[in-house]
């Protein structure tokens, strides 16, 4: 009865907890992100705008006005990006910020890691999602398969090597460069994308089975 009751109890836990952490960080989300109109609303000197901020509903209105204008100005910013004269504006401000010290490698990883992740294809930083043995034979690590590696690479050991990328966990954003041999390197049939929500979840959000992928000697990286 005691079992039953704390499998029960603990049954309970599991359906209640990912409910009430979704609503929690959906809610933090959305203040964080709809702020910005009712701070400077609160800095206005007009009493009939002070006392409309306290009332709940319009508090909610406002925020609720402040997200569409956030997704408007993003949407805006996404046509300016996909026109050809937005396109070198928006190149300009990247060749800008990379060359900045310290911001710019900051600037330069999130950028092309969330265009990976976002994308969720090969045009991006990560190519192939793949297996290799590492850190020691007979166990294995997720990486990222960036590019073949340089010519003096691959003479200098007299192998065809490729760049891969193995992330940390839960935070891709740091990691190691590793130069594999192809034939050591398995693919996997995964998205950028599906890999990524592997490494973030610590390997609990797998992605869906599917058939296993060919060799990656049988085809280019890039």
């Amino acid at each position: 009865m005691l079992a039953r009751m704390r499998n029960t109890f603990v049954a309970g836990l599991l359906t209640i907890v990912p409910v009430v952490v979704t609503v929690a960080a959906t809610v933090w989300i959305f203040r964080l992100l709809t702020d910005f109109i009712p701070k400077f609303l609160t800095r206005l000197p007009n009493q009939q705008i002070q006392q409309l901020l306290h009332d709940r509903f319009t508090q909610f209105g406002i925020r609720v006005l402040s997200l569409l204008l956030l997704f408007a100005g993003i949407y805006a910013v996404g046509l300016i990006a996909r026109n050809v004269f937005g396109r070198r504006l928006i190149h300009l401000f990247e060749r800008v910020m990379s060359r900045l010290p310290l911001l710019g490698s900051v600037y330069s990883t999130v950028h092309q890691i969330g265009h990976a992740f976002l994308k969720g294809s090969t045009d991006g930083m990560f190519r192939r999602v793949v297996l290799i043995e590492y850190p020691k034979e007979g166990s294995f690590a997720l990486g990222f398969v960036t590019a073949d590696a340089s010519f003096n690479c691959n003479q200098a050991t007299g192998r065809d090597l490729v760049s891969v990328f193995v992330p940390t966990t839960p935070n891709p954003t740091s990691g190691f460069l590793l130069l594999i041999p192809k034939e050591k390197v398995t693919l996997l049939d995964m998205t950028v994308a599906e890999g990524m929500r592997l490494v973030i979840s610590g390997g609990v959000v797998r992605p869906p089975d599917r058939r296993a992928a060919p060799n990656l000697q049988e085809s280019s990286v890039l």
